[in-house]
């Protein structure tokens, strides 16, 4: 049996990115779906996935530099973000939030990927709060500047005064 040659980086990329654009076929995307609806498969995920050995294991991958390197990738690009954009932005607004211009701390989970959900491209980065002020904001229907104008209104002249 002959030995294959190792992939180049190239090739390894190219791979991945037919396999990405396999995975988002409506019908591969159904075909899973049903497969993982079928109870006979429920059970075995379920029995594989609630053993001790298997949480320990998903704890330490998740605490460890690869897990939590992997993590916040899958999470950027579904988001469309990639990591040299995300580094991009960091310094495009030195390392402070879009909105309040608040100094991002050391812990990087606070920093939020700001995206549309409609067309899902890159907004920018957002703190914690803008991000949720951001959304809220959204679910009422106002616009920015009706919400600032009713919440302005409301500090000044509040029901119970």
């Amino acid at each position: 049996m002959t030995q294959r040659k190792p992939l180049t980086p190239e090739q390894r990329e190219a791979a991945r990115e037919r396999q990405r654009r396999y995975n988002q076929k409506p019908e591969v995307i159904a075909r899973r779906k049903d497969y993982y609806q079928r109870p006979e498969v429920k059970v075995k995920y379920k029995l594989r996935h609630s053993t001790e050995e298997h949480k320990e294991y998903m704890k330490s991958w998740r605490q460890s530099e690869t897990g939590k390197a992997k993590l916040k990738e899958a999470g950027l690009r579904q988001r469309a973000f990639t990591l040299e954009l995300w580094e991009a932005l960091r310094q495009a607004q030195g390392n402070a939030c879009a909105v309040c211009r608040r100094l991002f701390g050391e812990d990087l989970h606070k920093i939020h990927a700001d995206h549309c959900h409609d067309t899902n491209k890159p907004r920018g980065l957002l703190c914690n709060n803008c991000n949720h002020a951001e959304g809220q904001i959204k679910k009422t229907g106002l616009t920015p500047e009706e919400f600032a104008k009713r919440l302005q209104h409301y500090l000044n002249f509040p029901p119970a005064a």
